[in-house]
């Protein structure tokens, strides 16, 4: 059964990427044909398609700072993506689509067994996502965001975790600098991973990572579901041409079918968006402190950090490498510092 699995794993990594291949090959003929009489002064097309594909090596780390015991795995990784966008004076319609598949061999004190193959270390990931803005006036722009994360481990096709994050908001330009927006966001995690250490339990879309798990039906046989209302302001900054910074508070409540679940969850994250000394490297930096406050039990601290470095061989082909580092804790004087460490390190193609 596990070879089975691993089969349709690497059978669905050729498929991927060749439909990729092929799409870029008829997307580049039919360009050429239907290439404008103005030739390169002709004016850009309001809609534009950016397929690309990512490959290279995943790693992940995990465990106690308390004791040896550790659950790690590394294997190689595939991620082909979409993106569609329409543009006109008033409004920006952005559809982008993409999936990671992955396969992993497991080691360290915490996996033992069949938990150690790499049959059983392999998902496939889909992350839609849409982002509609619009230009009231001016100054005035109100924006729409839908993400949708579907994980699922192909060893156990029962164990899938949806995570679909939903963000209206309006934004206000103060200066060519700066803009602030005010938004409510809604995010709902079904079949949400309820161990005692895991960061993502307080996730949001596909920002979050590295783990994902699912837990059995609660005790009336309902599937487990998380959901968060919030209020969430935003700061963007233009410090130069090329260094932008993101930040942005929300506070919301909880509920939950789930036992020990329901309270409220407060987060506050800062992204950056920068150059470097480095020729043709840029870099994403993000912090970002989660913060649940459970209802009759413990608070539970989520501390992450994420480096995200792209290095441009050319106009097509770059190097990239990401790392996700995660500290949580909880207040109850038994519960121990826990760790997780993600990383990537492959190339992209751009078609």
């Amino acid at each position: 059964m596990k070879s089975k699995s691993f089969g349709v794993y690497c059978a669905s990594v050729i498929a991927v990427i060749s439909i990729a291949l092929m799409g870029a090959s008829h997307l580049n003929a039919q360009t050429s044909v239907n290439q404008p009489a103005e030739g390169l002064n002709a004016p850009a097309s309001a809609v534009s398609f950016s397929p690309s594909v990512a490959t290279g090596l995943r790693s992940y780390m995990s465990g106690s700072f308390s004791n040896n015991s550790s659950a790690n795995t590394v294997g190689p990784y595939v991620t082909p993506a979409l993106e569609l966008s329409y543009k006109n004076p008033s409004v920006t319609t952005t559809l982008t689509y993409g999936a990671e598949i992955t396969s992993a061999r497991g080691y360290g004190g915490g996996l033992t067994g069949d938990d150690r193959t790499f049959s059983n270390n392999t998902y496939i990931e889909h992350n839609p996502n849409l982002v509609i803005s619009g230009g009231v006036s001016e100054n005035w722009k109100i924006n729409t965001m839908a993400d949708l994360v579907i994980h699922t481990d192909t060893t156990q096709t029962s164990e899938t975790v949806y995570k679909l994050t939903f963000t209206p908001d309006v934004e206000f330009k103060l200066n060519p600098s700066l803009s602030i927006s005010a938004g409510y966001l809604l995010y709902r995690e079904s079949n949400f991973d309820s161990s005692v250490q895991s960061p993502v339990a307080a996730g949001e879309g596909a920002a979050d990572k590295p783990t994902f798990a699912a837990v059995a039906p609660t005790a009336n046989g309902e599937t487990p579901y998380k959901q968060l209302h919030a209020g969430i302001v935003t700061a963007k900054a233009k410090l130069s041409d090329e260094v932008k910074l993101t930040t942005y508070a929300r506070a919301g409540k909880l509920s939950s079918n789930v036992a020990d679940k329901a309270g409220y969850a407060y987060r506050l994250n800062a992204d950056l968006s920068t150059p470097t000394p480095i020729n043709d490297l840029s870099a994403q930096i993000r912090y970002r402190l989660n913060v649940e406050d459970i209802k009759g039990a413990d608070i539970n601290y989520y501390n992450m950090g994420r480096l995200i470095l792209a290095y441009e061989l050319s106009t097509v082909w770059s190097l990239d490498l990401q790392n996700t580092f995660v500290v949580s804790q909880k207040t109850t004087k038994t519960s121990k510092a826990a760790y997780e460490n993600e990383s990537y390190l492959g190339g992209t193609f751009k078609f």
